[in-house]
């Protein structure tokens, strides 16, 4: 994840609801801080049960954020692969950025996920 505006933005928790790849909601406490052109690497544990060679798509990664004193939530869709060996591979395909009760606003914000 990687912060491209101008002032920090905070992570208060992940969350990735599918039900074939899936993780709990991970609440940061403190939040997880990034400056202005700040990245870091979320590393998550998940629950996938599908075999080697399966892929998983709408796989969502759900982020709450802080970014300017106001609650946000980031949704990225992946496309998960389970290579020959059960490890699963991501591709990172859309991201949406919301301000939390404004669901009519969207892709405005300065994250990327990949």
């Amino acid at each position: 994840m990687q912060n491209l505006g101008q002032e920090p933005c905070e992570v208060l928790s992940t969350w990735l609801p599918h039900d074939k790849f899936s993780s709990r909601q991970k609440t940061f406490d403190p939040p997880l801080r990034l400056l202005p052109g700040e990245s870091t690497l979320l590393e998550l544990p998940v629950t996938c049960h599908e075999p080697p060679g399966s892929m998983v798509d709408n796989a969502f990664l759900i982020l709450r954020l802080l970014w300017l004193e106001q609650p946000w939530r980031a949704f990225a869709r992946h496309r998960v692969v389970l290579d020959d060996t059960g490890i699963p591979q991501h591709v990172c395909q859309v991201v949406s950025v919301h301000r939390v009760g404004f669901s009519a606003h969207s892709g405005a914000g300065p994250f990327q996920l990949e």
